[in-house]
């Protein structure tokens, strides 16, 4: 047996700093941040909500549904994308933000979008044959920001196999 080992191996940056970011993306940042509020997530307590920042400088915004039946909820970054694509199908998405708490505590590290998201979020960025930076926001102006969200799901299933 012959095997070769290989990596996959992408960049990413962390910051504090809200300043590292452009004013658009510091208003997609303060938005995102506040429609946490408005999340309906009565049986998690998992407020998350997602924002995308359009060519245009337009911000859109929403938050994850929960369900008495769980496969019938949706998360954040799902339901602002198709949202997106639904009313703003010509343009681009240039970036996209995830926030997320919990009503009992305040999560510290940002957290990362789940597989079902990961895999909408690259069918978009195919989509429009341009990336999509990606900033995840925990608590106290914690940041983690990937340039590409192809970065997030390696060996990615895509169109191309179909």
């Amino acid at each position: 047996m012959h095997k070769k080992i290989e990596k996959h191996q992408f960049e990413y940056f962390t910051s504090t700093n809200l300043n590292d970011f452009s004013a658009e993306e510091q208003q997609l940042i303060s938005e995102t941040i506040n429609k946490a509020n408005s999340a309906y997530a009565p049986y998690s307590n998992f407020n998350v909500s997602s924002g995308i920042l359009l060519d245009d400088n337009t911000i859109l915004s929403a938050t994850n549904v929960e369900n008495a039946s769980y496969p019938v909820g949706i998360c954040a970054e799902r339901n602002v994308l198709s949202y997106c694509m639904s009313n703003f199908p010509k343009h681009i998405i240039k970036t996209i933000a995830v926030y997320a708490e919990k009503k009992i505590e305040k999560l510290i590290l940002p957290i990362t979008p789940c597989g079902m998201c990961r895999q909408a979020l690259l069918e978009v960025e195919n989509r429009q044959e341009k990336p999509i930076k990606l900033i995840m926001i925990g608590h106290n102006n914690q940041f983690l920001v990937v340039e590409k969200c192809v970065h997030l799901l390696p060996f990615a299933f895509d169109g191309s196999v179909l």
